[in-house]
């Protein structure tokens, strides 16, 4: 820092001019010689023999005037999360990509036509047991809503052929693949998703009976409410020489806007409920999971289960050999630990996300909340690589997303998206205080 030292002077004390010899056509004179006195005195002040440190360096005001803004910056995007629903859409836009991509290669041989468990021969017994007409499924489209209700699948109203089970998985690829893209959804496409999966799974019988299948369902149906059911892209017109009232403000409803403006559109943040509909997802997820050890087996109160965990699990993967050989210390650790993510740190992720107030004045129940995310994602982590329950792991992931904030995750994005998302919960705050101060 580049200092300069100047003298302190004394106080300055201006000369007396004698007002009384001032007419009115003189009076410009009089102020410069005013001015004349002024400078001089400034000139020959006297030194005094302490000393004045200035700091005459701009860098460091714009050094300070940068930190207060980023910790400005940082107040806001910790109580907001639009990065955050970017993440989670893309991350569960794969989830659906995966899972419409195996049901794509393997539903003809498993219940296409000459499958092993037809779809058809399935939905006619469905058909003959719930109909009171006793139709027959494969002669008529004339299937009640009643059979919707019990079993809802599209398949009720266009036969499941080999052709058409195709299409529907590849119309499941190629929704998902958009969402992959661009970040940015809407309640149509998310219904349309879900209600594509749905209808694969109700006609898959056991093939599709185990639980990553009605956890996308579960976190699929949130995810429509957590966007909106338009994009909307909001046009302001500044024509004045229109006399309605209603055309400085043009909302235009369109279903195709595919851009990224939508995803930091004020009319859509992402709603409080999702966020907490999430985290209670994956609350009882982990609970569940956790209990359902302890009251199964001796084997996870007495902490030895993992001593034989990694030669019966379902098809092991190459690793779990080299951790099956490890120490019965290790083994013993590794219970615990289960029983600690399982058990107690899942009440973490109960923690509110969106008080601002509460966050910043005590800034460790938000670190709290985020440990408790962290520790989640890095447990699925580690059953992925020791394991293999297909998308399980990595479909129990997404929710724990919601767990973190636009200040926690905006690393991965870049300035601009950064400062977009700052932009949008500004005016999205102004608004809402405007709204609450109306009401």
């Amino acid at each position: 820092m580049l200092r300069k030292s100047i003298p302190r002077s004394r106080p300055i004390t201006l000369q007396n001019t004698n007002t009384d010899t001032i007419n009115n056509n003189n009076n410009n004179k009089n102020v410069d010689i005013d001015k004349k006195v002024v400078i001089e005195q400034l000139n020959i002040a006297t030194v005094d023999s302490n000393e004045i440190e200035i700091d005459t360096n701009p860098i460091d005001i714009d050094i300070a005037t940068n930190n207060n803004t980023n910790t400005r910056d940082a107040k806001i995007l910790s109580n907001s999360y639009w990065l955050t629903r970017i993440v989670y859409l893309r991350f569960l836009g794969f989830i659906y990509f995966i899972a419409f991509l195996i049901s794509y290669q393997q539903n003809n041989s498993l219940i296409g036509i000459n499958g092993l468990t037809p779809a058809i021969t399935f939905l006619n017994k469905i058909a003959l047991k719930y109909s009171n007409n006793n139709i027959n499924y494969t002669n008529s489209y004339n299937i009640s809503f009643e059979l919707f209700q019990y079993l809802p699948t599209i398949f009720w109203f266009i036969l499941p052929t080999n052709q058409n089970i195709e299409y529907c998985s590849i119309f499941g690829l190629i929704l998902s693949g958009i969402i992959i893209i661009l970040g940015n959804s809407n309640s149509i496409i998310m219904s349309c998703l879900w209600l594509n999966y749905i209808s694969i799974v109700n006609i898959g019988q056991n093939w599709y009976g185990f639980g990553w299948e009605s956890l996308l369902l579960e976190i699929g149906f949130l995810s429509i409410f957590m966007v909106p059911i338009y994009n909307i892209h909001n046009n302001t017109n500044n024509n004045t020489n229109n006399t309605k009232s209603n055309t400085n403000n043009i909302t235009k409803w369109n279903f195709w806007n595919w851009n990224m403006n939508n995803c930091f559109n004020v009319n859509n943040p992402t709603p409080i409920l999702t966020i907490f509909g999430c985290k209670w997802l994956i609350f009882r997820l982990m609970i569940g999971a956790g209990l359902i050890k302890i009251r199964g087996d001796i084997c996870w109160s007495d902490l030895t289960c993992m001593q034989y965990h990694y030669q019966t699990q379902p098809v092991p993967n190459p690793i779990s050999l080299y951790l099956h050989i490890l120490p019965t210390t290790f083994h013993t650790f590794e219970v615990i630990i289960n029983h600690t993510v399982e058990l107690i740190l899942p009440i973490l992720l109960l923690i509110p996300s969106t008080n601002l107030d509460l966050h910043t004045k005590y800034p460790i129940i938000r670190c709290c909340r985020l440990f408790g995310g962290l520790c989640q994602i890095l447990f699925q982590c580690i059953l992925i690589i020791s394991g293999n329950l297909s998308f399980l792991n990595w479909l129990s992931i997404v929710p724990c997303v919601m767990c973190f904030d636009d200040e926690s995750i905006c690393w991965m994005f870049t300035p601009h998206m950064r400062s977009r998302a700052l932009n949008a919960q500004c005016e999205w705050e102004q608004t809402r205080n405007e709204l609450l101060g109306v009401v």
